[in-house]
């Protein structure tokens, strides 16, 4: 198997799993800042 301990779906502590919600609450501001800055990079420089 490709996965280091050997399971499809591993377990994930508290900690991890508070991480992985606050990645994915700031994902879309994150893409529109991207998107905001790859629109006006130009202007930036």
């Amino acid at each position: 198997m490709a996965w280091g301990q050997g399971e499809l779906f591993p377990t994930a502590n508290e900690a991890e799993i508070q991480r992985t919600k606050f990645l994915l609450g700031k994902y879309k501001e994150m893409t529109i800042l991207m998107q905001d800055f790859e629109k006006f990079e130009e202007d930036l420089k």
